[in-house]
């Protein structure tokens, strides 16, 4: 995640953490200005019950969207490890045949200019299409 992106959620988390602990701190002083939390009525009490019942959910998905966005970050690491390990590996491919054909490229050739070109097409299009050889 950019740096950018990672400022504006945790941002975006802190708030949202500060409002859940301000709605259960609300949800206590409803409860105490209705006689405390074992006094409350039958209806009060529900309604506390069911206030408190919501934030813990909600905690509770915070939670798991916490893992999952923890999950995705290092999957998309390991893509991105895995993407620059296959982008070497095939610059190595590309390139590896001059290993077995150095004279080829070597600048001190005595061949001349356009047939150096010319072996060195053939032997690409060689690797790249080996159906038409």
């Amino acid at each position: 995640m950019n740096d950018f992106l990672r400022a504006q959620y945790e941002s975006a988390r802190t708030t949202c953490l500060n409002e859940l602990a301000g709605m259960q701190q609300r949800n206590l002083e409803y409860a105490e200005k209705n006689g405390g939390v074992e006094n409350l009525p039958e209806q009060v009490r529900r309604i506390y019950e069911a206030r408190n019942g919501s934030l813990i959910r909600i905690v509770a998905y915070h939670d798991r969207t916490q893992e999952y966005i923890e999950d995705l970050h290092t999957w998309i690491s390991q893509l991105i490890q895995e993407n620059r390990r296959l982008a070497s590996r095939a610059n190595e491919t590309d390139r590896g045949w001059q290993k077995y054909f150095p004279n080829f490229t070597n600048p001190h050739q005595t061949e001349s200019d356009r047939e150096h070109r010319r072996q060195m097409s053939v032997i690409q299009l060689q690797i790249d299409l080996p159906n038409l050889f």
